[in-house]
Protein backbone atom coordinates (compact mmCIF):
# COMPACT_ATOMS: atom_id res chain seq x y z
CA UNK A 1 0.00 0.00 0.00
CA UNK A 2 2.69 2.50 0.98
CA UNK A 3 4.91 1.52 -1.94
CA UNK A 4 2.33 1.58 -4.74
CA UNK A 5 -0.28 4.03 -3.45
CA UNK A 6 1.67 6.62 -1.48
CA UNK A 7 -1.15 9.16 -1.67
CA UNK A 8 -3.09 6.95 0.74
CA UNK A 9 -0.40 7.14 3.44
CA UNK A 10 -2.20 7.88 6.69
CA UNK A 11 -5.63 7.76 5.07
CA UNK A 12 -5.70 3.99 4.95
CA UNK A 13 -4.51 3.93 8.57
CA UNK A 14 -7.53 6.02 9.48
CA UNK A 15 -9.80 3.53 7.73
CA UNK A 16 -8.17 0.64 9.58
CA UNK A 17 -8.63 2.52 12.85
CA UNK A 18 -12.37 3.00 12.24
CA UNK A 19 -12.80 -0.67 11.41
CA UNK A 20 -10.90 -1.57 14.57
CA UNK A 21 -13.41 0.34 16.66
CA UNK A 22 -11.36 3.46 17.38
CA UNK A 23 -13.18 6.77 18.01
CA UNK A 24 -13.77 8.91 14.89
CA UNK A 25 -11.47 11.69 16.16
CA UNK A 26 -8.67 9.16 16.67
CA UNK A 27 -9.16 7.77 13.16
CA UNK A 28 -9.15 11.32 11.75
CA UNK A 29 -5.89 12.15 13.51
CA UNK A 30 -4.27 9.02 12.10
CA UNK A 31 -5.56 9.83 8.61
CA UNK A 32 -4.24 13.41 8.77
CA UNK A 33 -0.84 12.87 10.34
CA UNK A 34 1.05 12.66 7.04
CA UNK A 35 -0.63 15.73 5.56
CA UNK A 36 1.50 18.86 5.37
CA UNK A 37 -1.04 20.67 7.53
CA UNK A 38 -3.48 18.44 9.47
CA UNK A 39 -6.82 20.13 10.12
CA UNK A 40 -7.85 18.71 13.50
CA UNK A 41 -6.06 19.53 16.76
CA UNK A 42 -5.53 15.82 17.39
CA UNK A 43 -4.04 15.46 13.90
CA UNK A 44 -1.66 18.36 14.52
CA UNK A 45 -0.63 16.90 17.89
CA UNK A 46 0.04 13.48 16.38
CA UNK A 47 1.98 14.89 13.42
CA UNK A 48 4.15 17.08 15.65
CA UNK A 49 4.83 14.22 18.07
CA UNK A 50 5.77 11.82 15.27
CA UNK A 51 8.05 14.24 13.42
CA UNK A 52 9.70 15.51 16.56
CA UNK A 53 10.38 11.95 17.69
CA UNK A 54 11.95 11.14 14.31
CA UNK A 55 14.16 14.23 14.34
CA UNK A 56 15.38 13.77 17.90
CA UNK A 57 15.95 10.04 17.53
CA UNK A 58 17.78 10.27 14.21
CA UNK A 59 20.03 13.13 15.30
CA UNK A 60 20.86 11.28 18.52
CA UNK A 61 21.85 8.25 16.46
CA UNK A 62 24.12 10.35 14.26
CA UNK A 63 21.86 10.07 11.21
CA UNK A 64 21.35 13.77 10.50
CA UNK A 65 21.16 14.80 6.81
CA UNK A 66 24.50 15.54 5.16
CA UNK A 67 24.75 17.67 2.05
CA UNK A 68 22.10 16.60 -0.44
CA UNK A 69 21.61 13.24 1.27
CA UNK A 70 18.54 12.87 3.47
CA UNK A 71 17.57 9.18 3.37
CA UNK A 72 15.16 9.45 6.29
CA UNK A 73 13.32 12.53 5.02
CA UNK A 74 14.25 14.67 8.02
CA UNK A 75 14.09 17.93 6.07
CA UNK A 76 10.51 17.10 5.12
CA UNK A 77 9.81 16.13 8.72
CA UNK A 78 11.12 19.48 9.97
CA UNK A 79 9.00 21.39 7.47
CA UNK A 80 6.04 19.22 8.44
CA UNK A 81 6.73 20.22 12.03
CA UNK A 82 6.77 24.00 11.57
CA UNK A 83 4.07 24.42 8.90
CA UNK A 84 1.11 23.17 10.97
CA UNK A 85 2.17 25.39 13.86
CA UNK A 86 2.30 28.42 11.55
CA UNK A 87 -0.94 27.64 9.70
CA UNK A 88 -2.87 27.08 12.94
CA UNK A 89 -1.03 29.97 14.65
CA UNK A 90 -0.20 27.70 17.58
CA UNK A 91 2.44 28.90 20.04
CA UNK A 92 4.78 25.99 20.76
CA UNK A 93 8.24 26.01 22.34
CA UNK A 94 10.40 23.69 20.25
CA UNK A 95 13.36 23.93 22.64
CA UNK A 96 11.28 22.56 25.52
CA UNK A 97 9.64 19.97 23.25
CA UNK A 98 13.04 18.68 22.12
CA UNK A 99 14.15 18.31 25.73
CA UNK A 100 11.00 16.36 26.59
CA UNK A 101 11.38 14.14 23.52
CA UNK A 102 15.04 13.50 24.38
CA UNK A 103 13.95 11.92 27.68
CA UNK A 104 11.85 9.33 25.82
CA UNK A 105 14.61 8.14 23.49
CA UNK A 106 16.33 4.76 24.02
CA UNK A 107 19.74 6.42 23.54
CA UNK A 108 21.30 9.55 25.00
CA UNK A 109 20.48 12.84 23.30
CA UNK A 110 23.28 15.20 24.27
CA UNK A 111 22.81 18.93 24.77
CA UNK A 112 24.91 19.44 21.64
CA UNK A 113 22.60 17.20 19.61
CA UNK A 114 19.56 19.08 20.91
CA UNK A 115 21.10 22.38 19.79
CA UNK A 116 21.78 20.91 16.35
CA UNK A 117 18.17 19.73 16.07
CA UNK A 118 16.87 23.18 16.98
CA UNK A 119 19.24 24.82 14.50
CA UNK A 120 18.20 22.33 11.79
CA UNK A 121 14.51 23.13 12.35
CA UNK A 122 15.37 26.84 12.28
CA UNK A 123 16.86 26.34 8.82
CA UNK A 124 13.68 24.66 7.56
CA UNK A 125 11.58 27.41 9.17
CA UNK A 126 13.59 29.97 7.23
CA UNK A 127 12.86 28.07 4.00
CA UNK A 128 9.12 28.00 4.75
CA UNK A 129 9.00 31.73 5.48
CA UNK A 130 11.05 32.71 2.43
CA UNK A 131 8.92 30.45 0.21
CA UNK A 132 5.90 32.35 1.57
CA UNK A 133 7.32 35.46 -0.08
CA UNK A 134 9.02 37.23 2.82
CA UNK A 135 12.35 38.95 2.23
CA UNK A 136 15.56 37.17 3.16
CA UNK A 137 16.86 39.93 5.45
CA UNK A 138 13.57 40.23 7.34
CA UNK A 139 13.39 36.47 7.92
CA UNK A 140 17.00 36.26 9.06
CA UNK A 141 16.60 39.25 11.39
CA UNK A 142 13.61 37.71 13.14
CA UNK A 143 15.04 34.19 13.38
CA UNK A 144 18.31 35.52 14.80
CA UNK A 145 16.28 36.76 17.78
CA UNK A 146 13.57 34.11 18.04
CA UNK A 147 13.12 30.82 16.21
CA UNK A 148 12.01 28.24 18.79
CA UNK A 149 8.36 29.28 18.38
CA UNK A 150 7.51 29.01 14.65
CA UNK A 151 4.07 30.66 14.91
CA UNK A 152 5.47 33.61 16.85
CA UNK A 153 8.35 33.88 14.37
CA UNK A 154 5.90 33.95 11.46
CA UNK A 155 3.85 36.68 13.12
CA UNK A 156 7.00 38.71 13.76
CA UNK A 157 8.16 38.33 10.15
CA UNK A 158 4.78 39.47 8.87
CA UNK A 159 4.76 42.50 11.16
CA UNK A 160 8.37 43.47 10.48
CA UNK A 161 7.77 43.15 6.73
CA UNK A 162 4.98 45.72 7.02
CA UNK A 163 7.25 48.10 8.92
CA UNK A 164 10.14 47.73 6.48
CA UNK A 165 7.85 48.70 3.60
CA UNK A 166 6.85 51.97 5.31
CA UNK A 167 8.10 55.23 3.80
CA UNK A 168 9.45 56.41 7.15
CA UNK A 169 11.36 53.20 7.90
CA UNK A 170 14.68 54.81 6.94
CA UNK A 171 14.21 57.31 9.74
CA UNK A 172 12.99 54.76 12.29
CA UNK A 173 15.74 52.17 11.92
CA UNK A 174 18.79 54.48 12.22
CA UNK A 175 17.48 56.05 15.43
CA UNK A 176 17.06 52.72 17.18
CA UNK A 177 20.24 51.28 15.63
CA UNK A 178 22.30 54.08 17.21
CA UNK A 179 21.25 52.88 20.68
CA UNK A 180 22.02 49.24 19.86
CA UNK A 181 25.43 49.96 18.32
CA UNK A 182 26.68 52.04 21.21
CA UNK A 183 25.57 49.45 23.78
CA UNK A 184 27.35 46.72 21.83
CA UNK A 185 30.52 48.78 21.46
CA UNK A 186 30.52 49.29 25.24
CA UNK A 187 30.01 45.52 25.77
CA UNK A 188 26.87 46.06 27.79
CA UNK A 189 24.45 43.74 25.99
CA UNK A 190 24.40 41.19 28.81
CA UNK A 191 25.14 43.49 31.73
CA UNK A 192 22.45 45.13 33.84
CA UNK A 193 22.60 48.92 33.78
CA UNK A 194 19.90 50.95 35.44
CA UNK A 195 19.57 54.69 35.93
CA UNK A 196 17.91 56.90 38.47
CA UNK A 197 16.04 59.76 36.86
CA UNK A 198 17.27 62.02 39.68
CA UNK A 199 20.86 61.62 38.43
CA UNK A 200 20.09 62.80 34.89
CA UNK A 201 22.00 65.93 33.98
CA UNK A 202 21.32 67.07 30.42
CA UNK A 203 17.89 68.21 29.25
CA UNK A 204 17.99 65.70 26.38
CA UNK A 205 18.66 62.86 28.84
CA UNK A 206 15.68 63.88 30.92
CA UNK A 207 13.50 64.25 27.82
CA UNK A 208 14.46 60.79 26.50
CA UNK A 209 13.87 59.19 29.89
CA UNK A 210 10.48 60.91 30.24
CA UNK A 211 9.50 59.93 26.69
CA UNK A 212 10.39 56.31 27.38
CA UNK A 213 8.49 56.26 30.66
CA UNK A 214 5.35 57.59 28.97
CA UNK A 215 5.63 55.37 25.87
CA UNK A 216 6.80 52.01 27.26
CA UNK A 217 4.10 51.65 29.91
CA UNK A 218 4.17 47.86 29.62
CA UNK A 219 6.38 45.13 28.25
CA UNK A 220 5.90 44.86 24.44
CA UNK A 221 4.50 41.55 23.28
CA UNK A 222 4.92 41.99 19.53
CA UNK A 223 7.04 43.68 16.88
CA UNK A 224 4.20 46.12 16.28
CA UNK A 225 4.04 47.19 19.92
CA UNK A 226 7.81 47.54 20.18
CA UNK A 227 8.25 49.59 17.00
CA UNK A 228 5.32 51.82 17.86
CA UNK A 229 7.22 52.65 21.05
CA UNK A 230 10.37 53.34 19.02
CA UNK A 231 8.51 55.67 16.64
CA UNK A 232 7.38 57.82 19.56
CA UNK A 233 10.94 57.94 20.88
CA UNK A 234 12.76 58.81 17.63
CA UNK A 235 12.68 62.63 18.10
CA UNK A 236 14.00 62.28 21.67
CA UNK A 237 16.62 59.72 20.60
CA UNK A 238 17.93 61.97 17.82
CA UNK A 239 18.04 65.00 20.13
CA UNK A 240 19.86 62.90 22.73
CA UNK A 241 22.62 61.83 20.36
CA UNK A 242 22.92 65.32 18.86
CA UNK A 243 23.46 66.98 22.23
CA UNK A 244 24.86 64.35 24.61
CA UNK A 245 28.38 62.89 24.51
CA UNK A 246 27.65 59.29 25.46
CA UNK A 247 31.23 58.01 25.70
CA UNK A 248 32.37 60.85 27.94
CA UNK A 249 35.59 60.62 29.95
CA UNK A 250 33.68 61.36 33.15
CA UNK A 251 32.56 57.85 34.18
CA UNK A 252 29.50 59.15 36.02
CA UNK A 253 28.30 61.05 32.97
CA UNK A 254 29.11 58.10 30.72
CA UNK A 255 27.13 55.68 32.91
CA UNK A 256 24.08 57.92 32.84
CA UNK A 257 24.21 58.34 29.06
CA UNK A 258 24.72 54.62 28.46
CA UNK A 259 21.86 53.91 30.82
CA UNK A 260 19.53 55.93 28.60
CA UNK A 261 20.56 53.82 25.58
CA UNK A 262 20.37 50.57 27.54
CA UNK A 263 16.78 51.29 28.59
CA UNK A 264 15.52 51.01 25.02
CA UNK A 265 17.72 48.00 24.29
CA UNK A 266 16.27 46.25 27.36
CA UNK A 267 12.80 46.80 26.00
CA UNK A 268 13.74 44.89 22.83
CA UNK A 269 15.38 42.10 24.85
CA UNK A 270 12.15 41.66 26.81
CA UNK A 271 10.30 41.23 23.53
CA UNK A 272 12.70 38.48 22.38
CA UNK A 273 12.17 36.46 25.56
Amino acid sequence: MVTEMTSLQGIIGGEYALRSGEAPEVAQAIAEQYQTVPQSKAGVALAITDRLDSLVGMFAAGLAPTGAKDPFGLRRAAIGLVQPLIEHDMDFDLAKAIKHSAKTQPIEVTAEAQEKILDFIKGRLAVVLKDAGYKHDVVEAVLAAQSANPAASARAVKQLSAWVSREDWQSILPGYARCVRIIRSANLDDRPLTIDDKTLIEKEEKDLYAAFQSSAVHRPSSIDEFLNIVVKLIPSINAFFDKVLVMAEDQKVKKIALGCCKTLRTCQTALQT
